[in-house]
């Protein structure tokens, strides 16, 4: 808006990078008023809108979900998790990290990997948030859920109870009378 009085050019309502044009083109005149040969003159003006970072990075999904081996190598790529950022430029531009001692994300490629040994007897799922930032002066984040299952390996041998098993079976006792019990299976006499 332009006030004819003042030439004071204001925002006649709020504008956004993302949807509104970035260029505006002006042509403003200036004529005198009440006089018998009034001058004018005639000025361009070019506004150009500055992206703020006013955009949190946002997930593509709000959660993602895995499923690996408890035997996967140290190293092993898992999943890869991808924010986007609706400012231009730097302010654009996203960061990923995470605090889990059991998973690594590649800070500019959201690619998950195995950092420590995984045990499934010692905790079936792993359950962590991944985090986007952006590059603005006053960084902004996003974050979302990602949940890793593990499945069982056979990496463990059976083991009894008890080192010693000690019964006693009377004399009359028949061909599949129980012996002894314990956690596994035991074979009978």
């Amino acid at each position: 808006m332009l006030d004819s009085i003042t030439g004071r050019l204001t925002l006649p309502q709020t504008l956004d990078f993302e949807s509104d044009p970035n260029i505006y083109f002006l042509r403003v005149r200036a004529s005198e008023v009440a006089t018998t040969k009034p001058f004018s003159s005639e000025i361009s003006v070019k506004v150009l809108l500055r992206d703020a970072n006013d955009n949190a990075p946002e997930f593509l999904h709000l959660s993602y979900v895995d499923t690996l081996p408890e035997s996967a190598p140290l190293g092993t790529k898992i999943l890869s998790v991808s924010a986007v950022d609706k400012d231009s430029g730097i302010k654009g531009q996203c960061r990923y990290w995470l605090d889990n001692p059991y998973f690594d994300i590649d800070p500019y490629l959201g690619v998950l990997t195995t950092r420590k040994q995984l045990d499934y007897e010692t905790k079936h799922i792993h359950t962590f948030r991944v985090y986007a930032q952006d590059s603005g002066e006053s960084p902004l984040n996003g974050s979302a859920l990602v949940e890793i299952q593990l499945t069982n390996v056979n990496d463990n041998a059976p083991q009894f109870t008890q080192s010693i098993y000690k019964a006693f079976v009377a004399e009359d006792a028949g061909p599949s009378e129980m012996v002894a019990t314990g956690e596994l299976p035991v074979k009978h006499l």
